[in-house]
């Protein structure tokens, strides 16, 4: 009876001391994916950072050539006029 006892006392034992080493490299295995997807996530931001500023820079530009055309529209009638001739 003492030797089944001491067995099961062993055994609970070994589950619990390896229950808790498999908790622990869970959290590190998690803990090494979340880094990781922290530094995708802050590649991902620069880049939609980049993007933004690239299509607010072309839209500026469509917007001064758009401006510019109305502005000079009557003296690019003229030119027109006179490279035609």
């Amino acid at each position: 009876m003492k030797i089944i006892v001491c067995i099961l006392v062993i055994l609970s034992l070994a589950l619990t001391v390896y229950a808790h080493v498999w908790q622990r490299i869970q959290v590190l295995r998690l803990g090494y994916l979340i880094t990781e997807h922290e530094k995708r996530k802050e590649g991902l931001a620069k880049e939609r950072r980049a993007l933004w500023l690239e299509l607010s820079q072309l839209e500026s530009n469509g917007r001064a050539e758009s401006l510019s055309m109305v502005e000079f529209s009557e003296e690019l009638k003229v030119i027109e006029l006179v490279n035609s001739d």
